[in-house]
C-alpha cells in the first residue's frame, strides 16, 4: 500500500476486523516491521534506521493507543512525563512541559486530576492524558489507533474535538484508525478503506460521500430507519451527490410539480457546508417519474421503492553475628560415658528460653536478610532477562531461553538438603567453610534466586503488551522500558512473590540450622529434639509462626500500597 499524509491533514483509515488496521498502525512507528517496502516519515525511511536512530524517530511520532494504555502505577502527570524521562529531560523542564500539555488537553483546570491514577479517571479523561503523552516530545505525526473505542458518546465528542484542535494548533499530520464511520465524518480530511492489507479505496471525504458508486462513500453516509409509504404512495430514496444542492430543494420540486411530498426518514449531515446523506420521501404513485426527473436534474436521486420500510443501522463501540548462637551442651560427669541421662537436669527453665531464642532469632534474621539481598540483586534482572529473551520479548532469542530455563528449573526443583550437599565443594570455595551462617547463605541464595527468577518472569508476563508498545513508541531504550515500564507495572506482583520467597528462605534457614548453620533450626534440633525439651520446641514454633505471619502481613500491605487501584489513597 502507499499513501501520503500532509501536515495539518487527518487521514482516516477504516476497514472490517482483520483488514490490517492495527498492523498498519504498528508498522507506521515500526513496532512491527513490514515484510517489504518503506515507511517514510518526515523524509526518513524508518526501515533503514538502526536501534538508536529508530528510537529518535519514534520520538517524533506521537501515538494515542486504544483505551489510552496508561501505566497503572503512574499518575496522570507521571504518564505524560514518561517520554520526557526517556529523553533525559530535567525535572524542572519536565514539570513545566507536563503542565502545559495538561492545559492543552483541558485537564489543568480539573482539580487534582494530574495527581490521580488511571483507575480514578473517566475513559475520556484517560484518553486526554493519552493525547498529552503522545504530544510530550512535540511530534510532527500523530497516530490514533482505535482511540475512541469503548468511549461513551460525550467522551467521544470531546476526544474528536480535541484531536482537531491539536491538529490545527500544532500542524500535525494525523493518521486516525477506527471502525466507527460517524467519527470519520466528523474529523477526517481524507479517508482510506483497508481490506486484506491493501487500501482499496482512497479519497477526499467530501468527494467520497457524494460519489454514488463509492462503496466507502455509502458506508460513510449516515443511515437510519424510515417509515413506510402508504398504499397509493411510492417511497423514493434520495442520495445527495452534488455540492450545489439548495437547502429548500424539496419544497421547490413539490411546488413546481404541485404535489405533496412527505419525508419518511432523513439522514443528512454537512461537511464544511456541503450537505450529504440520504432521505426517503413519499410521492403519489402517478408522479414518481416526474419527481425522479426533477430531482435528477439536481443530481440527487438514486432509486425508488413502492410501499416499503427502510431500516438502517448504526455502528457500535465494544468497550522484601550481632549475636552468635549459644551452642553449649550441658554434660554431666568428667570422664567416662553415662548410662543414664537425667532429662530434668538439662531442661531449659521457662524464664531462660527467651535468652536462648533471641540470639538464635537474630542469626536467622541475619541469614535470611543476606540471602534476600542477593536474591533481589540477581533475581530481578535475571527474571527480566528470561522474560525478554522469550518470543515477543525485547531481546528475543531462539537459542538461550531453553537452556537458561532448564538451569533455573534445576535450582528450583532440587530438595534443599540435596542442594546443600551437592554444592559443598563450591560453598567451601566461596566461603572457606561448610558450617555456620556463611556456608548456609550460598545454597539458600542459589535456591532463592531460582525461585524468585520464576516469580519475576511470571509477573512480567502479566504486564499488558500495550504497556511495552507505549514505552517503545515513546522513544524508550530497552533498559528504560524494563526499569521504567515493565518492572514498575509488575511491582505489586513481584512484591507478593518476594514475600512468599522470604517465607521459603526462613524454612530453608531452619533446615540449614539442623546441620550446623545456627539460628532457630539449630535450637529446635539441639534442645527441642535431641534433649526432648518441649518448652524450647513449642517456643521455637511460636516464634517461627509469628515471624512468618508478620512477614506475610507486611508483604501484603506493601503490595496493596503499590497498587493504586487497591491502596487507601483518597479518591478525588
Amino acid at each position: 500500500m502507499e499513501f501520503t499524509v500532509d501536515s495539518g491533514e487527518i487521514f482516516a483509515v477504516v476497514g472490517p476486523s482483520g483488514a490490517g488496521k492495527s498492523t498498519l498502525a504498528r508498522c507506521l512507528n515500526l513496532l512491527e516491521r513490514p515484510t517489504s517496502g518503506k515507511v517514510v516519515v518526515n523524509g526518513e525511511d524508518l526501515t533503514a534506521l538502526g536501534t538508536s536512530g529508530l528510537r529518535d524517530a519514534r520520538r517524533r511520532i506521537g501515538t494515542v493507543f486504544q483505551s489510552a494504555s496508561l501505566l497503572s502505577r503512574r499518575t496522570a502527570a507521571q504518564n505524560v512525563a514518561l517520554p520526557l524521562e526517556y529523553l533525559g529531560a530535567t525535572k524542572a523542564s519536565t514539570k513545566s512541559r507536563v503542565a502545559d500539555l495538561l492545559d492543552l488537553v483541558g485537564l489543568a483546570d480539573k482539580a487534582d486530576k494530574a495527581d490521580l491514577y488511571p483507575h480514578q479517571l473517566s475513559g475520556g479523561q484517560r484518553q486526554r492524558v493519552g493525547i498529552a503523552r503522545a504530544l510530550a516530545l512535540k511530534p510532527s505525526v500523530l497516530l490514533s489507533d482505535e482511540a475512541t473505542s469503548g468511549l461513551d458518546p460525550a467522551a467521544t465528542d470531546t476526544f474528536l474535538r480535541l484531536l482537531t484542535e491539536v491538529r490545527d494548533e500544532l500542524g500535525l499530520a494525523v493518521v486516525f484508525i477506527t471502525h466507527e464511520m460517524d467519527t470519520i465524518v466528523r474529523v477526517a480530511d481524507t479517508v482510506g478503506r483497508l481490506d486484506h492489507g491493501r487500501i482499496v479505496e482512497h479519497g477526499r471525504l467530501e468527494e467520497l460521500v457524494l460519489d454514488p458508486d463509492s462503496v466507502l462513500g455509502r458506508a460513510l453516509r449516515p443511515r437510519g430507519p424510515s417509515a413506510s409509504a402508504s398504499g397509493d404512495q411510492t417511497a423514493v430514496n434520495v442520495v445527495y451527490n452534488s455540492t450545489t444542492v439548495p437547502a429548500d430543494w424539496l419544497t421547490r420540486i413539490g411546488g413546481s410539480l404541485g404535489i405533496p411530498i412527505s419525508v419518511l426518514g432523513a439522514n443528512v449531515q454537512t461537511i464544511d457546508g456541503t450537505a450529504f446523506g440520504d432521505l426517503t420521501v413519499s410521492i403519489p404513485t402517478g408522479h414518481t417519474s416526474a419527481f425522479v426527473g426533477a430531482a435528477s436534474e439536481r443530481a440527487r436521486t438514486r432509486r425508488a421503492r413502492r410501499g416499503d420500510t427502510r431500516t438502517g443501522h448504526r455502528s457500535r463501540r465494544r468497550s522484601r553475628e550481632p549475636g552468635r548462637q549459644r551452642r553449649a551442651r550441658e554434660e554431666e560427669g568428667g570422664g567416662g560415658s553415662m548410662s543414664t541421662i537425667n532429662l530434668a537436669a538439662i531442661t531449659v527453665p521457662l524464664d531462660e528460653i527467651p535468652d536462648l531464642l533471641w540470639p538464635a532469632f537474630i542469626d536467622t534474621v541475619l541469614m535470611v536478610s543476606i540471602v534476600m539481598v542477593v536474591v533481589l540483586v540477581v533475581g530481578v534482572p535475571l527474571g527480566a532477562l528470561v522474560h525478554n529473551l522469550a518470543p515477543g520479548g525485547l531481546f528475543e532469542n531462539r537459542a538461550l531461553p531453553t537452556p537458561l530455563s532448564w538451569l533455573i528449573s534445576i535450582g528450583r526443583s532440587l530438595p534443599f538438603l540435596v542442594l546443600m550437599t551437592a554444592i559443598i565443594p563450591f560453598t567451601r570455595l566461596v566461603t572457606g567453610t561448610n558450617i555456620g551462617i556463611a556456608a548456609a547463605v550460598v545454597p539458600m541464595s542459589i535456591a532463592g534466586i531460582a525461585f524468585f527468577t520464576r516469580i519475576v518472569e511470571n509477573s512480567l508476563r502479566s504486564v499488558p503488551a500495550s504497556t511495552i508498545d507505549v514505552a517503545r513508541a515513546s522513544g524508550g531504550s530497552n533498559a528504560q522500558i524494563i526499569w521504567k515500564a515493565q518492572v514498575p507495572e509488575a511491582l505489586p506482583s513481584i512484591v507478593g512473590g518476594l514475600t512468599i520467597n522470604t517465607i521459603a528462605m526462613i524454612e530453608y534457614s531452619t533446615i540449614a540450622g539442623t546441620i550446623g548453620a545456627g539460628g532457630l533450626g539449630y535450637v529446635a534440633v539441639t534442645y527441642g529434639y535431641q534433649r526432648f525439651d518441649q518448652g524450647v520446641m513449642v517456643a521455637t514454633i511460636i516464634v517461627l509462626v509469628i515471624t512468618v505471619a508478620l512477614i506475610q502481613l507486611a508483604g501484603d500491605a506493601l503490595a496493596r500500597s503499590l497498587n493504586p487501584a487497591t491502596s487507601k489513597r483518597v479518591n478525588h
